[in-house]
């Protein structure tokens, strides 16, 4: 495979490749073809003009950075859970977790991962949430006691937590949290991750929540 970024320079390692999604063809028959969850690409314009991409990684998911491809297929297979990590890694008993809302990003320079989740309310509203908020070194095991960050505004529901990097143009705005209440769709910007501000106090879009997916 031959990848577009390829053409501007990028190393291997800025460009990951995803081998559980992508095999070799020719391997044994009669397993079921779970491929068709992905639809056709869209027709687009060709162009022979690089694409610029920031430092990655880069998903291979789609065709949309491979340039040529041959003998190969994808497939899709089912993540298996580690038997030696006990599960839930975080709970409800211990960290008020009551909602399947949540982001996980790994922050490069403090070289932890950083993990948002919607927190139930002291009086364990059903409607409302808050943020909760956790560290750890590898992803398994989680710093306690966990903290619940301030509200920017009112939360029913949603986690979705981007990271901008750290030379996002913007320092104050480099974090961007979605969640959903009143109907819509509402955004708050922090400069860590820990202390957000809303960028309106109306809803930035209003549909059913089937429709807002919060994936920003």
């Amino acid at each position: 495979m031959r990848t577009r970024a390829q053409r501007i320079g990028l190393t291997g390692a800025s460009v990951l490749m995803v081998c559980a999604l992508v095999m070799v063809a020719g391997a044994a028959g009669g397993e079921e073809n779970k491929a068709s969850i992905y639809l056709p690409a869209a027709p687009r314009v060709q162009s022979d003009a690089p694409i610029l991409l920031k430092p990655g990684p880069h998903l291979l998911v789609d065709d949309f950075l491979v340039e040529s491809s041959s003998n190969i297929t994808r497939k899709v297979n089912m993540p298996m859970r580690d038997p030696t990590i006990p599960n839930p890694v975080v709970t409800g008993k211990e960290d008020g977790c009551f909602q399947p809302y949540l982001t996980v990003i790994r922050d490069p320079e403090r070289r932890r991962f950083r993990l948002w989740y919607g927190i139930r309310t002291k009086d364990f509203n059903s409607s409302r949430s808050h943020i909760g908020y956790l560290e750890s070194e590898d992803g398994i095991r989680w710093i306690r006691p966990h903290r619940v960050l301030a509200d920017p505004s009112t939360i029913q529901f949603g986690v979705s937590v981007i990271d901008e990097g750290p030379a996002f143009s913007n320092p104050a705005e480099r974090f961007k949290y979605a969640w959903w209440y009143g109907g819509g769709l509402r955004i708050a910007a922090s400069p860590d991750g820990l202390t957000w501000t809303p960028f309106t106090r109306a809803a930035l879009s209003t549909c059913g929540r089937a429709k807002t997916n919060l994936s920003v």
